[in-house]
């Protein structure tokens, strides 16, 4: 909303600081259901996504703070496409379930099997 930040930048810096706020518990959260989680690839997939969440809001809030804003601009929308991995997730997830039944209409739908990697 380049509007609001020429004519009221108050607002987007009101704004940027609880989206990163809340980016800050989102990670939290994501870090403790990775540490839980069962599976060594979603560990890993979330921890990921924590990592590089943290990483770009930190360096699109920092170049903000040097007054960079075109790097600023550029961290904030990847921090903002990592966001919406998530979301997106929830969408495409059940297409691809749907795909998969579509396709095998003869055998029953059983999920996905889990492998146990015993070390």
């Amino acid at each position: 909303m380049p509007g609001l930040r020429s004519i009221r930048p108050h607002i987007h810096r009101m704004v940027g600081r609880f989206y990163l706020g809340f980016v800050a518990v989102g990670s939290v959260s994501g870090l403790v259901f990775g540490m839980y989680t069962e599976s060594y690839v979603r560990q890993m997939t979330f921890l990921t996504l924590v990592a590089l969440w943290l990483f770009t809001g930190w360096r699109g809030y920092s170049a903000a703070r040097r007054r960079q804003f075109g790097t600023h601009g550029a961290w904030m929308i990847r921090n903002y496409a990592l966001t919406l991995v998530a979301a997106t997730t929830r969408l495409v997830t059940p297409i691809c379930i749907l795909v998969y039944i579509a396709g095998h209409r003869n055998e029953p739908f059983q999920g996905v099997p889990v492998i146990l990697d015993h070390v």
